[in-house]
């Protein structure tokens, strides 16, 4: 304990102002009201110098006693400007509807289409921001005076609240969310684990922001001294990022992102190694035309990205399965450019069939994978490099590719796992065994998991399968 820890647990009590009668304190205040406000701030700066002056504050159980004194008024004052701010904006308090960029990294990480659950919602803004961009919002709050006034205060075709005691009354089992919302709510419960576990079984992504432990020098500095120190005092607990980690993966949620500032941030999928299942990324409502649309959008602009490294690799062990014959042929789905045919051409593989939505190349043709115009039993090998994940439905693709193989043919694929969506990316397999299974009877011949060669910093999946 450190020696102003010391000198708190020393420190006499504050007294209390004595009691006077009620009158003298109503003529004390009218006095007050009747001032002008140069006065009464003449007056308050007077009243500290009176508090810092010499001989009052001469041991450091004094000087804890009048910060503890300070302390409870400013919580006075705090409250006071939460109300004028409010008032000021017509009940709309300005840190839930000006200062956007502390929602923002919720909006650059929702797509459009996609369906919220925010728990806890009170009456922020960024509520409609989200129905705004085009998500469908349900805003749930245990406090239905909150709920009125979000209601009041807010209204979109895409949002819609609910009164919810979502710890107690979570939603329908067959009810489910692309993403599950919980901004500075988990720091209010007894038990924050429990709420955070619940939400896996309707989520496919979390999003949680909780307020941070020692984010100014007064807060830490009160803890030293024994004083209230949270930011709220309904506050059960502040957080550090190990501490929200911890919870989130007691809960069964992997984290993959975590910014600390203003406050921490995580963005979070189920955790696989517990949960098993692949986790999908696509908007109920995107239709087959919108994923072409959008996917033959995304080859474009990656047009000139170079995947020579990662191809090859890849390329170099499905070469190492195939019988090497002059006739071989191998269907490269989701080539994009000539990296992959070029790739193929160095190891003697010239015949290579190559498909995409957008063709960088002539020797590209424009198609899409879930609905191949190829006969039967037509190829050898299908190539599939960071391909799969894209699909809208990749059933519908592992069955055309199972299609076009000749009997005992070759699938190679490579996919990214523990990933932050970006819209494009449909799908997280988490494991090679959920992959295999698209493909039924196939043996796996090998796979391993690791860095991507050409972005360390991701995790992928590779395997080369046996269609029976």
């Amino acid at each position: 304990m450190s020696h102003l820890a010391d000198l708190a647990c020393d420190a006499p009590a504050v007294p209390k102002a004595p009691a006077q009668p009620a009158g003298s304190r109503r003529e004390a205040l009218d006095l007050l009201k009747r001032l002008p406000e140069s006065q009464i701030e003449a007056l308050f700066h007077d009243l500290l110098d009176h508090r810092r002056g010499p001989g009052r504050l001469d041991s450091g159980g004094s000087v804890v006693a009048e910060l503890a004194f300070f302390q409870r008024l400013d919580v006075h004052l705090q409250r006071h400007l939460n109300v004028l701010a409010e008032r000021a904006y017509n009940g709309r308090h300005p840190k839930h509807w000006l200062w956007k960029s502390h929602k923002q990294f919720f909006l650059d990480r929702l797509r459009t289409g996609e369906t919220v659950l925010d728990v806890g919602c009170g009456a922020s803004a960024y509520l409609l921001w989200m129905a705004e961009q085009g998500c469908r919002v349900t805003g749930c709050d245990i406090n239905p005076d909150r709920v009125a006034q979000a209601s009041a205060l807010m209204s979109h075709h895409n949002l819609r609240f609910e009164v919810r005691d979502v710890t107690s009354q979570p939603p329908a089992e067959n009810q489910r969310f692309d993403v599950a919302i919980c901004s500075h709510v988990i720091e209010h419960l007894d038990d924050p684990i429990a709420l955070l576990a619940s939400l896996r079984g309707h989520a496919s992504r979390l999003f949680v922001a909780v307020p941070p432990l020692n984010n100014r020098w007064q807060k830490v500095m009160f803890q030293d001294l024994g004083l209230p120190w949270k930011d709220d005092e309904d506050h059960r607990r502040e957080y550090t990022p190990e501490l929200l980690r911890e919870q989130l993966a007691a809960a069964g949620w992997r984290v993959i992102e975590l910014h600390a500032g203003v406050d921490i941030k995580a963005v979070c999928v189920p955790d696989t190694e517990s949960s098993g299942r692949p986790i999908c990324y696509v908007p109920r409502d995107l239709v087959e035309d919108e994923y072409r649309a959008l996917q033959a959008d995304r080859s474009r602009r990656k047009a000139g990205y170079d995947s020579m490294k990662r191809s090859g690799y890849l390329i170099e062990q499905l070469v190492s399965f195939l019988p090497g014959t002059p006739g071989t042929r191998v269907l490269c789905v989701g080539a994009r450019n000539r990296c992959e045919i070029d790739c193929f051409a160095q190891r003697g593989l010239s015949g290579v069939t190559a498909i995409d939505l957008h063709a960088g190349d002539s020797r590209i043709q424009v198609m899409d994978m879930h609905h191949m115009s190829f006969e039967d039993s037509t190829f050898d090998a299908v190539f599939a490099s960071h391909s799969f994940e894209h699909a809208h439905d990749p059933a519908k693709v592992a069955a055309e590719m199972r299609r076009v193989l000749k009997p005992g043919g070759l699938v190679a694929i490579e996919v990214p796992i523990g990933y932050t969506p970006t819209g494009v990316d449909l799908w997280d397999f988490a494991s090679a065994a959920n992959i295999a299974e698209y493909f039924r009877t196939a043996d796996v011949l090998w796979t391993e998991t690791g860095p991507q060669l050409d972005a360390p910093h991701q995790t992928v999946i590779r395997l080369i399968l046996r269609v029976r």
